[in-house]
């Protein structure tokens, strides 16, 4: 995982956009459409719809899941080719 303060200044890559002589966009040509937005542009809505789908308890450990971890840790012991996501 990258530093905190260092994923700002990451640069993901974005739709490319043809647009014709007075600028009307014409075509968006990309792989992943993505858009940068702020932090600040999200919702609190989003933000606590993907926390609830995600996980219902990172209000409880912010982000540091030690009882996640040791259940991912027993479940990798006793089934190796088990995936957890």
């Amino acid at each position: 995982m990258p530093d905190v303060s260092q994923v700002k200044d990451m640069v993901f890559s974005q739709a490319t956009v043809i647009t014709d002589r007075n600028g009307e966009e014409l075509y968006k040509l990309f792989e992943e459409n993505r858009e940068y937005i702020d932090f600040t542009g999200i919702s609190l809505n989003m933000i606590n719809a993907i926390i609830a789908i995600e996980d219902q308890r990172y209000r409880e450990h912010n982000g540091f899941d030690v009882m996640g971890l040791v259940r991912a840790a027993i479940t990798k012991v006793l089934n190796p080719g088990s995936k957890l996501g």
